[in-house]
């Protein structure tokens, strides 16, 4: 146990004194899917001592039920609670307590003015905790070794992401496997309602919540984010409801396993494919969503209350748009320092904020180019004058020196933001998930050429935006 903490806790090496320098080791990427149906991206490289692992799951809103947005979210942050073999004393009456417990909550919700309903609730409450322990699962992971698991949320993706060692993999394996099988969901309560005051404090403290959930009404009327967007139902989740919301976000066809580090490629694929070899998990129902259709003409909305300066405009982007080439071609629109429609359109307004969002709103539909502007001098005009300013930067014809700032930039944040391993691994795990087709690999991005960005942009702006207003 000793050295393998050991092992786990150290990142590099150092190279004995005098010792000839060598060509780094080449990372070699493989993917397969497992019995159960999981995908599995496994990315060798033997410059790294540990092994990062990253589970991606959705939690953009499309298994929530209606009246409960945020809850495959809150399903995956309760769920480091343990599952029936691993915190449970005694799973069948562990079961039905929980059962007991939920049914009681929702009774006190229903007639808060009853006191008996408190007290049958207290008592049900200390009947469950006293059948569990809520951090077994943890301590079981770290002596495993697994070091800091985590619910990551991003873009509409959750990712469960721990680090671990080779030795290590196969009792790591079977945990993850648990976690998915024999999920307890215990506390949910005590997750979800921190949750939903939180969202709802981001409603009054955020005013753009509003409009940009406007925009996506205008765009996208079927979008789940939406409801993400907007001020939340005061409802809480009946247990049911949270299992079956468990079981559609987590089935195995819905979710990507990515491994990144330093490991026996083929010893490491046997392994997981004795482990996930199959699922009782339910088929989940199609995860369909109609996708954003070019705009033939413009359409407007005001919303009342936000603020009377700003404006949000949104594109829907052409069918299959690269990610990466739509976020360096925001970049290159829309960068405080330098975008092109700050230049363009400065000198009459000096006044003017913009900021740019692309792909929008989540990784699993990228479907717009978003633009906010503030202008707190003169805002009349500013839709049509920012309508304006995108197609003539789309015209333009530049030279290539004209985008090297946007690719810099964009490629800045993009190390900015993988900065370690296991950075990289969760951010790899998000983009298979959204994009199953992509080539992944840790590689980072190549330079958007300025035709390719040209192209994209006026593609884009050939059709019409959404435009919402503020009106206070």
């Amino acid at each position: 146990m000793t050295i393998a903490l050991a092992s786990l806790c150290t990142a590099t090496t150092a190279q004995g004194a005098g010792a000839p320098s060598r060509a780094p080791l080449k990372r070699v990427t493989r993917s397969f899917t497992s019995g159960d149906g999981s995908r599995f991206i496994l990315i060798q490289d033997p410059q790294l001592r540990q092994l990062h692992w990253a589970l991606a799951s959705w939690a953009d809103g499309r298994d929530d039920p209606p009246s409960l947005p945020g809850l495959a979210i809150a399903t995956a942050r309760a769920s480091l609670r343990g599952t029936w073999s691993t915190g449970s004393k005694d799973a069948e009456a562990e079961k039905a307590a929980l059962t007991a417990l939920d049914h009681a909550w929702h009774q006190q919700t229903s007639d808060q003015a009853n006191a008996s309903n408190q007290a049958t609730l207290e008592e049900r409450a200390r009947v469950a905790a006293a059948l569990c322990d809520q951090h077994a699962f943890e301590r079981v992971l770290a002596a495993a070794p697994a070091h800091r698991p985590e619910i990551l949320e991003r873009d509409g993706v959750a990712v469960f992401a721990l680090t671990t060692i080779e030795p290590a993999l196969l009792q790591v394996a079977r945990l993850v496997y648990e976690r998915r099988e024999e999920q307890a969901l215990r506390g949910m309560t005590r997750t979800w309602l921190p949750a939903l005051e939180e969202r709802v404090e981001q409603s009054g403290r955020h005013p753009e919540r509003r409009i940009h959930a406007e925009l996506l009404t205008l765009t996208t009327p079927t979008s789940p984010s939406i409801a993400l967007l907007e001020p939340p139902p005061l409802v809480t989740p009946k247990r049911s409801q949270a299992l079956a919301t468990w079981a559609a976000s987590q089935h195995p066809t819905r979710t990507v396993h990515l491994l990144y580090g330093s490991f026996n490629l083929d010893r490491a694929e046997a392994t997981l494919q004795s482990v996930f070899e199959r699922t009782d998990l339910p088929p989940p129902q199609p995860r369909g969503e109609r996708a954003a259709q070019p705009l033939s003409a413009q359409r407007r909305s005001v919303v009342p209350g936000a603020d009377a300066d700003s404006v949000s405009l949104a594109w829907v982007l052409p069918p299959g748009a690269d990610p990466w080439t739509v976020q360096v071609a925001t970049r290159w629109l829309t960068n405080p320092q330098n975008g092109r429609l700050l230049q363009t359109m400065i000198g009459k307004r000096p006044k003017l904020e913009l900021n740019g969002t692309g792909p929008w709103p989540t990784l699993s539909t990228p479907n717009l180019l978003r633009i906010d502007a503030r202008d707190s001098g003169d805002p009349a005009g500013l839709a049509q004058e920012l309508i304006d300013a995108c197609s003539q930067a789309a015209a333009e014809e530049f030279q290539e020196g004209y985008y090297y700032r946007a690719n810099v930039s964009a490629l800045a944040d993009w190390f900015a933001t993988t900065t370690d391993g296991r950075a990289l691994a969760v951010m790899l795990a998000e983009r298979a998930l959204a994009s199953p087709d992509a080539i992944i690999t840790p590689e980072p991005p190549q330079r958007v050429p300025g035709s390719a960005l040209r192209s994209l942009l006026r593609a884009t702006f050939a059709g019409q935006p959404a435009i919402v207003e503020g009106d206070q």
